[in-house]
């Protein structure tokens, strides 16, 4: 049995080793697909329209027969990371760190897109 425990130990830790290198680096990602690849975008978002139906469904079943029920929108990985870097511009976060987090080339491409935030922080 020890041994046993030891094998699937052992393996495991290749496993983990080898996504780390798979990843290219990305051996923190938080989405990652049954190959240790980083998940595309494509399928982040089926996830989501999933998530939303699911959640959508279980508000309608739930929902009292006098009240109006309030569902989720849809919504986008894309606008979620939109959202998501929008705030860190608003927290005052370092552009380059936001730069990083968000794969950008360069923090004039950050700068760009988020202008209206970092704007509205000089405004205040």
């Amino acid at each position: 049995m020890l041994n046993k425990i030891s094998y699937k130990k052992n393996n495991l830790k290749k496993k983990v080793e080898y996504y780390k290198i798979k990843n290219d680096g990305y051996a923190n990602s938080i989405f990652i697909n049954h190959y240790g690849n980083v998940q595309n975008q494509g399928m982040l978002n089926k996830a989501l329209c999933h998530i939303m139906r699911d959640c959508n469904d279980m508000i309608l079943y739930n929902a009292k027969a006098n009240e109006e029920p309030v569902l989720l929108p849809r919504f986008s990985y894309h606008s979620l990371s939109h959202t998501f870097t929008t705030h860190l511009c608003e927290s005052g976060i370092n552009i380059k760190a936001i730069q990083d987090v968000s794969g950008h080339a360069d923090t004039t491409t950050t700068m760009n897109i988020y202008t209206d935030a970092t704007k509205e922080l000089k405004n205040i």
